[in-house]
């Protein structure tokens, strides 16, 4: 191990942690962005994001994510590398077909 790597594990300080509620509240500008990516590639901040800002970014329905949150971690990660062919539409449209039915809000009259 050479000095310079002794010498980084020694002065390394834990990552930041940044929540996505904070950097939209931020104006930042095209480099302070182009600098924050870079402490997040080279794990210096962490992103804190929300389970909606998650499914903005991945551009991923909520429903799906709710089906996904159910199963175990080695289904998902079956699922993501392509290798489970499980389909959500049909445990979503299965769900929807065997819900119970909730009578419309009915309001009394005086």
């Amino acid at each position: 191990m050479s000095l310079y790597s002794i010498e980084r594990l020694i002065t390394t300080q834990p990552p930041q942690i940044l929540s996505g509620a904070s950097l939209e509240l931020r104006k930042l500008d095209a480099r302070q962005r182009a600098s924050l990516a870079a402490q997040v590639l080279r794990d210096e901040v962490v992103l804190q994001l929300s389970r909606k800002q998650v499914e903005a970014l991945l551009r991923v329905n909520t429903a799906y994510v709710g089906i996904a949150l159910q199963l175990s971690p080695g289904k998902r990660a079956a699922i993501a590398g392509g290798k489970d062919p499980l389909s959500f539409s049909l445990i979503l449209n299965k769900h929807l077909l065997t819900a119970p039915v909730v009578p419309p809000h009915v309001t009394a009259v005086a």
